[in-house]
């Protein structure tokens, strides 16, 4: 795990709120010209009403497999551009892809550790349903 990572799990873990946010992708850290840093939340939310739907329906429209290797389980949504880069697209369903956690993972490197931590979905259309 990177150093700079391992540094925001450890606050996380030791009840800093702002750094837990950021783990669960609630927000985005900034750094100043100045060398500080200081936390942002995104608008809207990533474990609400609409992010469930719009994953729900991503994985329902892929027929609940990973679009790079056709797996059906341990499924995430991945937003084709990016969530803090594209506010109004957010939840537009071209704008999502249904990949396996592995893939997810090689898609996102520097976040790896973390995609495979986070919840997801278990392939079985009777339980398609991720609760927010």
């Amino acid at each position: 795990m990177n150093k700079y990572l391992q540094v925001i799990v450890n606050a996380a873990e030791a009840g800093d709120k702002d750094a837990a946010s950021w783990l669960a992708g609630k927000g985005k850290i900034v750094v100043t010209k100045e060398g500080g840093a200081y936390y942002q939340d995104f608008e809207g939310d990533r474990q609400g009403e609409d992010a469930t739907i719009w994953r729900n329906r991503v994985f329902e429209r892929d027929n609940y497999r990973c679009q790079r290797c056709g797996t059906g389980g341990k499924l995430q949504a991945h937003h084709i551009k990016q969530w803090a880069d594209d506010v109004e697209g957010r939840f537009d369903l071209d704008n999502g892809i249904t990949l396996c956690v592995d893939c997810h993972a090689e898609r996102h490197p520097k976040y790896s550790n973390l995609i495979k931590k986070a919840r997801y979905h278990g392939g079985c259309r009777q339980r398609h349903k991720i609760n927010a």
